[in-house]
C-alpha cells in the first residue's frame, strides 16, 4: 500500500508540473462551468488568481453576450449530447480580469470522474498571431496597389516614350529612302545605327510593360545560353568603332535556366555600368565569368574601374541561377 501510495503520488506531482509549467492556459470545470482547476498560464493570460476563480462560473471569463449564452450551450450539450464546442478547436472571444476582450483558441475535452463529467479547456491567446495577420493583409492590400500604380505609371510612360521614339525612326527612314544619296558611307551607317537603337528603346518599352505584369504573369522559362546571350548584349551596347571599346574578355559560361528577356536586361545593366566606369586611368578592361556553385550558376562581371562599397550590392530573381554582380573582384552581390 505504501509503494502504491507513493506512486500514485509521483504520478499527481508529474501531472501537476505539466500543468503548471505549460505556456497555454488550462481550466478544468464541471457540469455546471464551475472552475476546479486554473493553471499559470491561465493566470497570466486572464490576470485572476487561481483563489480568485476557483468556486465560481467559468461565463466569468468571457464577454457579453457570450457570458449569458454559456450556461445554456453547457445544459444543452449534457442534454442533447450535441457536440459544438467538445472535442475540438476554436476560436472565441476572451476577457481579462481588467476588461479587456482578446481572441483565443481554445479546445475543450470531456472526461469522466465515476459518475460525474468534467470539461478541460486548453487555450492560447492569439493576440499577436491576429495583429500579425492583419498586417499581413494590410501589406498584401499595399502591394496590389502599388502593383496597378507600377502598371499603369508603366503604361503612361511607355504611351509618352513611344510618341518621339516613332518621329526618330520616322525621321530616319526618310532620311535614308530620300537623301541617301547625299550620305556618304559613314552618314548611313549612323542612321542605320538610329534606327536599330529606336527599335531596341521600343523593345525596352514592351519589356517594361512586361516587368509591371510580372505580379499576375509566371516568368518565361527556358534553357539560356548565357555566352551567346553575352554576345548579343555587347553588340547593342557597342555600336561604334571596336578599336575604341573597352577590352572584354568573356569565358565560357554555363547555360542558365531562366527568363531570357529579364535575364538580358540585367546584362544590359551590369555591363553598361561596367563599361561607363571601366579604367579611367589604365587600359579599360571587363572580364565576365561564371561557375557551377553546387546547384546554383554563379556568373560576375569584373571591370577595372573604381568600384562600388558592396553594402549596396543586389541580386537579381529573373532565373533560378545567381545573378551577380562585383566590383574589381568576383565576390558575389
Amino acid at each position: 500500500m505504501r509503494e502504491r501510495t507513493a506512486q500514485l503520488r509521483e504520478s499527481e506531482e508529474r501531472h501537476r508540473a505539466v500543468v503548471d509549467t505549460a505556456v497555454d492556459g488550462i481550466i478544468v470545470i464541471d457540469e455546471q462551468g464551475v472552475i476546479h482547476r486554473f493553471n499559470p498560464g491561465a493566470k497570466r493570460m486572464f490576470g485572476y488568481s487561481e483563489a480568485e476563480v476557483a468556486g465560481r462560473n467559468v461565463s466569468m471569463l468571457m464577454p457579453s453576450p457570450h457570458r449569458e449564452r454559456h450556461d445554456g450551450y453547457l445544459e444543452r450539450f449534457l442534454t442533447t449530447g450535441e457536440k459544438r464546442f467538445v472535442g475540438s478547436y476554436r476560436e472565441v472571444t476572451a476577457q481579462r480580469k481588467d476588461g479587456t476582450v482578446f481572441p483565443v483558441y481554445i479546445g475543450l475535452g470531456e472526461m469522466r470522474l465515476g459518475e460525474h463529467r468534467m470539461f478541460t479547456g486548453i487555450a492560447r491567446d492569439i493576440t499577436e498571431a491576429k495583429r500579425a495577420a492583419e498586417r499581413q493583409a494590410h501589406l498584401v492590400t499595399s502591394l496590389e496597389a502599388a502593383n496597378k500604380e507600377l502598371e499603369s505609371f508603366s503604361y503612361s510612360v511607355s504611351h509618352d516614350l513611344r510618341a518621339p521614339l516613332r518621329a526618330i525612326d520616322g525621321y530616319s527612314q526618310i532620311l535614308m529612302e530620300d537623301h541617301a544619296d547625299r550620305l556618304d558611307g559613314e552618314g548611313r551607317r549612323v542612321l542605320m545605327v538610329i534606327r536599330e537603337n529606336s527599335r531596341k528603346m521600343g523593345e525596352l518599352i514592351d519589356d517594361l510593360l512586361a516587368f509591371s505584369r510580372l505580379g499576375r504573369k509566371p516568368l518565361a522559362l527556358s534553357q539560356v545560353d548565357m555566352s551567346g546571350l553575352i554576345g548579343e548584349v555587347l553588340r547593342e551596347l557597342q555600336p561604334g568603332d571596336a578599336r575604341e571599346a573597352p577590352l572584354i574578355a568573356v569565358e565560357d559560361l554555363p547555360p542558365a535556366h531562366g527568363d531570357r528577356v529579364l535575364l538580358k536586361q540585367v546584362w544590359v545593366n551590369l555591363l553598361s555600368n561596367a563599361l561607363k566606369f571601366a579604367g579611367k586611368k589604365d587600359a579599360p578592361r571587363v572580364e565576365v565569368s561564371g561557375h557551377i556553385d553546387g546547384v546554383e550558376n554563379v556568373y560576375s562581371v569584373k571591370d577595372n574601374g573604381a568600384g562600388f562599397d558592396m553594402r549596396y550590392s543586389t541580386s537579381c530573381s529573373a532565373c533560378s541561377s545567381v545573378c551577380t554582380a562585383t566590383t574589381n573582384s568576383p565576390v558575389p552581390a
